[in-house]
């Protein structure tokens, strides 16, 4: 008897923990602010399939492009000085440039020219059945700014009048050449735009062309599926250069791809909701999972080896680069993982929790003259949702409860997976929960 009631109380805290656990998963994401403010003007100048160009601010919809006032512009982190790059003509540019919009079924994403990088990615449809998806709504913001008006977080002194705080965006790139010279300019200049014939009509396909900087030209695909979450990257590395160019840091990398800062647009000063600490970098190495959080003011946390895939997470959301498979027969390729809090993102705001970076990076290469290099990554950018990562492949659903032991893990899933089957047949989650604790205490007892 004594066994069968222990048996009830370990089960009943094991219910009483999911059901907290599940309804939180099951919420429907905070509604987001429009992204147009009062006074903005319309300014599409291109429309493709799906895609605008715009000379500002990424539009937050569907809708038409909207460029906000200059002012506004400078909480995104654009760049105050220009100045012209070593032995070239080529100039650093402000941020942010012309804004490209690719809008699909499942985000709409603006891509700066200035860098080519990610300047605003916008889930909407985050997953949840119960999210409704209207025009005043425009999905949930994933790239999170750093507030413009923070102290510097090394003398404490506010930022001057006219100046703004820099801050890393998503997708931007790390090269070197014999760890003596660096391409971080590469991200500061203004990029050609190309729109290359698809593949297949089920995806948009966006091309970036850098400037020549020392002989080296960077091209930067993107295919973007219409109606998945799962995005293709090919970073091309070109040696226009009569000799050959090694490309390592100090750690032996070669191309790094950067992811920050953080995940998940956060209000600035509002009362702290608890989400800020589920915040932290991921990866996955030898089926193995990890996720760290690295701290201000601390040593960056690295590890290389055989990753498959490494990315950032909040609560609900995550974006992580997926690395190529592995030949048949080959083992996996080397790559390089670290995740810090930069120091232009301490920002000293009460109830603001200092961003990180994730970046992931190649093993060392050599570009012989007048020759390229092309890298290939998948991108997943979507909700942690067991059935979405599932079919996005990769093994990508094994980021789920992902730090809970397996036969919890495994509790876990069986319980939410339950869940939503049983909110298929009625529509409504909180009956589906009350239905799920009926059945759980039926077993039980």
């Amino acid at each position: 008897m004594e066994r069968r009631w222990l048996l009830f109380f370990i089960l009943t805290f094991v219910v009483v923990q999911l059901f907290s656990l599940l309804m939180h998963l099951n919420e429907p994401p905070p509604r987001q602010g429009t992204g147009t403010r009062p006074g903005a003007q319309t300014t599409a100048t291109a429309a493709a399939d799906g895609v605008t160009t715009t000379a500002a601010a990424a539009p937050a919809t569907a809708a038409p492009a909207t460029t906000a006032p200059v002012s506004e512009l400078a909480a995104a982190g654009a760049v105050s000085a220009v100045r012209t790059i070593r032995n070239t003509t080529v100039t650093l540019a402000a941020r942010p440039g012309e804004i490209t919009t690719v809008t699909t079924e499942k985000f709409a994403i603006g891509f700066d020219a200035v860098g080519a990088v990610v300047h605003s990615w916008r889930v909407l449809d985050p997953g949840s059945e119960n999210f409704v998806r209207t025009l005043d709504s425009p999905g949930l913001e994933l790239v999170r700014r750093i507030p413009p008006d923070a102290v510097d977080p090394l003398t404490g002194a506010p930022p001057a009048p006219g100046t703004l705080r820099p801050q890393t965006w998503p997708l931007e790139i790390g090269l070197r050449e014999q760890d003596a010279v660096s391409y971080e300019e590469f991200n500061s200049v203004e990029w050609e735009v190309r729109r290359p014939p698809s593949p297949s009509p089920e995806k948009e396909v966006l091309q970036f062309v850098s400037p020549v900087i020392g002989g080296i030209q960077l091209v930067k695909t993107y295919e973007i599926p219409k109606r998945g979450y799962l995005l293709g990257l090919k970073v091309t590395v070109r040696n226009e250069n009569a000799t050959t160019v090694p490309m390592y840091d100090a750690q032996n990398r070669g191309l790094t791809l950067r992811w920050g800062p953080g995940l998940v647009e956060r209000n600035l000063g509002e009362k702290s909701t608890g989400e800020e600490y589920y915040d932290g970098a991921v990866y996955r190495i030898a089926d193995r999972i990890r996720m760290v959080q690295p701290a201000p003011d601390k040593q960056p946390i690295e590890i290389e080896g055989p990753i498959s895939w490494a990315g950032v997470e909040a609560k609900f959301f995550a974006a992580l680069f997926v690395t190529p498979a592995p030949v048949q027969g080959a083992s996996r390729p080397q790559y390089f993982f670290r995740a810090l809090v930069p120091a232009n993102h301490k920002a000293r705001v009460e109830n603001f929790h200092p961003p990180l970076t994730m970046e992931i990076a190649t093993s060392r290469f050599d570009l012989p003259p007048m020759s390229q290099r092309t890298f290939e990554f998948d991108l997943y950018v979507g909700p942690k949702k067991h059935k979405i990562l599932k079919a996005a492949g990769h093994d990508l659903q094994a980021l789920m409860f992902h730090s809970s032991w397996e036969f919890m893990r495994v509790l876990y899933l069986v319980l939410t997976d339950l869940l939503n089957w049983i909110f298929g047949l009625v529509g409504n989650y909180g009956v589906a929960i009350i239905l799920l604790t009926v059945l759980v205490r039926l077993l039980v007892f």
